[in-house]
């Protein structure tokens, strides 16, 4: 095998080894930037708890709810 050949393949690998895994933790932190703070996040999921069981939506129901009525 050429000399080359080789070299191409080693800085290949090296490349995908070393560098990509970082450029897709960057990506990933990039995207997972929040801009609500985080009291505000919290309280947003405890009211939409609430909704969801004001709302008697069926989805939310338990299984022995739904069985009971029949």
């Amino acid at each position: 095998m050429n000399i080359y050949y080789v070299k191409v393949l080693l800085f290949t690998f090296l490349i995908n080894t070393l560098l990509l895994p970082q450029y897709e933790n960057f990506i990933n932190n990039h995207y997972n930037v929040s801009f609500i703070p985080n009291n505000t996040q919290i309280s947003t999921i405890k009211s939409r708890l609430l909704a969801q069981t004001q709302k008697h939506n069926p989805h939310y129901h338990n299984a022995t709810t739904q069985n009971s009525k029949k």
